[in-house]
């Protein structure tokens, strides 16, 4: 009978802390950036939109998050823990899309990008628990959960970017598209 998360997890904590918590702040650390956009744009930009009835309350996310990053963090330390360096491969583009959308979703508002980002998030997570599963069925287990709520964000975005046909970019993201051309045309002059 295989061991239960608990257990491996707290075993492992032991044995190597600074292993086991990097692996799970490499992920967390993203998401610490991607908070402060959030939290800019949660009160005015987001609170203007048209969002579905199954949209969850904005305080569900901070947990909801800090427990996908130690689970997918975890998953990471028992697969580079086996020697196994490919398979961790899609899990650090997981890493980077992930840390994608949120600027592209909250800073820029560019809603169709990050329903895109999040379908290659997917992907990324569906080829590491593939990948992750001959190696080590625990930590493919532990991503089933992130994936979960991937799949859940990718129609909750994809039903707000219906909901606001005419969202546009940001006027930040507006603002220094503009800025860059007047800076082009100065120097043309």
């Amino acid at each position: 009978m295989a061991e239960d998360f608990t257990t491996v997890f707290l075993r492992e904590l032991q044995a190597n802390p600074a292993a086991v918590l990097g692996a799970i702040v490499l992920p967390a650390a993203g998401g610490v950036y991607g908070s402060r956009i959030t939290r800019a744009n949660l009160k005015t930009w987001y609170a203007k939109l048209n969002k579905p009835w199954f949209n969850p309350p904005n305080y569900l996310f901070p947990p909801v998050w800090m427990i996908l990053y130690t689970l997918s963090g975890f998953a990471s330390y028992l697969i580079w823990k086996e020697d196994h360096i490919w398979p961790l491969v899609p899990y650090a583009i997981s890493i980077i899309t992930n840390n994608l959308w949120t600027p592209l979703f909250f800073g820029f508002h560019l809603l169709n990008l990050a329903l895109l980002d999040l379908l290659v998030l997917w992907v990324s997570l569906a080829s590491c628990i593939a990948l992750f599963h001959p190696i080590n069925e625990l930590a493919a287990m532990l991503l089933l959960p992130y994936i979960a709520w991937v799949s859940f964000a990718g129609v909750l975005n994809f039903s707000i970017l219906l909901k606001n046909p005419s969202t546009k970019p940001s006027s930040a993201a507006a603002a220094a598209t503009t800025s860059d051309a007047g800076a082009s045309q100065k120097k043309q002059q």
